[in-house]
């Protein structure tokens, strides 16, 4: 594969590193503010001191607000939970994205290295060759 196709795709994993590691960071924040929810609901639910009932109605309205409390809770629990796998999810999609984008950076890195080698290599076989010319030069020079 050419270098430049190389690069090519290199840009592509780039993107797709960057749209997935920004993925990762809004599930992360969604996860955050789910369990954020969760623990207002569960202070609520904690600091709602047993109120002091005069009458059945009282009873039935308080009940039912702690009732409601309780569903809340549970359903920002299972909001938080869902938000967690979203999250593990994202993390899993980044630092596969992540290897990849490394892997093509890695291998154009080699081929760069493998390339400077060559030029080294064929720079000294020149400068190789003109020694010799000049060597046989001066050799042919000092024998007339």
């Amino acid at each position: 594969m050419s270098r430049k196709a190389m690069q090519a795709v290199a840009r592509v994993r780039e993107v797709r590193e960057r749209d997935s590691r920004l993925g990762m960071g809004t599930a992360l924040a969604e996860h955050r503010a789910c369990q954020d929810a969760a623990a207002q609901a569960q202070e609520v639910l904690a600091n709602s001191a047993a109120p002091e009932v005069t009458s059945a109605l009282d009873f039935v309205y308080q009940r039912a607000v702690l009732s409601a409390w309780c569903h809340t809770l549970s359903e920002r629990n299972q909001a938080t939970e869902s938000a967690r796998v979203v999250a593990e999810t994202a993390r899993a999609h980044w630092r596969s994205d992540h290897t990849r984008l490394a892997a093509v950076e890695s291998l154009i890195e080699r081929r760069d290295t493998e390339h400077q080698a060559e030029l080294a290599h064929r720079e000294a076989r020149e400068l190789d060759d003109v020694a010799a010319q000049l060597w046989q030069f001066r050799q042919t020079g000092e024998t007339r």
